[in-house]
């Protein structure tokens, strides 16, 4: 078994460590860095979470923040660009590096990212949204979950090798409305198994129009739509060279085109490649956030 400890760059000292089951991230063989960050732990009594485990997404934001009566959706940001391969690691890398307020938008940062200028924007959305990131006003800076992840010394996935980074990513999406409203409410509200792009749009709209949410253009919605569907489904044969380039929450399966006209299905059922700590800090979040005092948790429940 791999142990995760916390104690680099800033995350909480003092032995604090995490059971990863498995070859999920880290080795057992006794791999670390300098910062003791990632270590094999041999004492498993009194294990307490660290709070990137507590709130996967910097900035804690709230998954009950959606019911309350001024919540703010979003619904752009992403520029219609889903997230891609190594987008959230050149996001990372410049937030540890660079102290510019500016490094997305500046004249430059289609040299620096290697995008253009959109795709440059629709980095620092991914990147704020995942919780890699986060804008303290002054600048951009990495979070305690961004240095577990992609430090260059001690970060369990740097480049998002494993499917439980991006199930820990999904998570940070679909777990919390603030950034990504439409994949909140596409996967924690909406009922129905089936659906297309259409039936989407007018379901949110008519949330917007329910909840008093002001300023929701319908076009704004319709491409926000059109952008959760392409990061969950492969584009397949035919598609534009630079289309084609597949958005990396595809390889979880979660959503899949259905036989019948231009629908989807979201894919149920057990999921192979999802690691018991991913699913403990989804529980662990939700308990907190839902039934707080709670001793126990029943499974119709969560």
């Amino acid at each position: 078994r791999g142990f995760l400890r916390t104690g680099c760059n800033g995350m909480q000292s003092g032995g604090n460590c995490i059971v990863v089951p498995g070859l999920f991230w880290s080795q057992s063989s006794g791999r670390g860095c300098s910062h003791g960050c990632i270590a094999p732990c041999e004492n498993r009594q009194g294990v307490s979470k660290p709070d990137w485990i507590k709130h996967p997404v910097a900035g804690s934001h709230s998954v009950g923040s959606f019911a309350v009566d001024d919540f703010r959706p979003q619904f752009a940001g992403h520029e219609t660009f889903p997230i891609r391969s190594l987008w959230l690691k050149k996001a990372y890398d410049e937030a540890v590096s660079s102290k510019n307020r500016n490094i997305f938008t500046a004249a430059d940062a289609v040299v620096r990212f290697g995008v253009g200028k959109n795709m440059a924007h629709a980095m620092r959305h991914w990147g704020l949204a995942s919780g890699f990131i986060e804008d303290n006003g002054a600048t951009f800076e990495p979070t305690t979950l961004g240095r577990a992840v992609f430090d260059e010394e001690c970060g369990v996935d740097p480049y998002l090798e494993h499917p439980g980074s991006l199930w820990l990513l999904h998570l940070a999406l679909a777990g919390t409305p603030e950034m990504t409203t439409t994949w909140y409410w596409a996967f924690n509200v909406y009922g129905s198994l089936s659906f297309d792009r259409d039936a989407l749009t007018r379901g949110l709209l008519s949330l917007a129009e329910v909840r008093g949410w002001k300023r929701v253009a319908p076009v704004t919605i319709k491409r926000d739509v059109d952008c959760f569907v392409r990061s969950y489904v492969s584009r397949g044969r035919g598609a534009m060279i630079e289309d084609a380039i597949e958005p990396v929450l595809v390889e979880l399966g979660l959503v899949r085109p259905s036989a019948i006209g231009d629908a989807f299905e979201f894919v149920r059922g057990p999921k192979a490649s999802l690691p018991d700590v991913v699913f403990a800090i989804a529980l662990s979040r939700f308990w907190q956030a839902e039934h707080r005092e709670a001793a126990t948790l029943s499974a119709e429940a969560a």
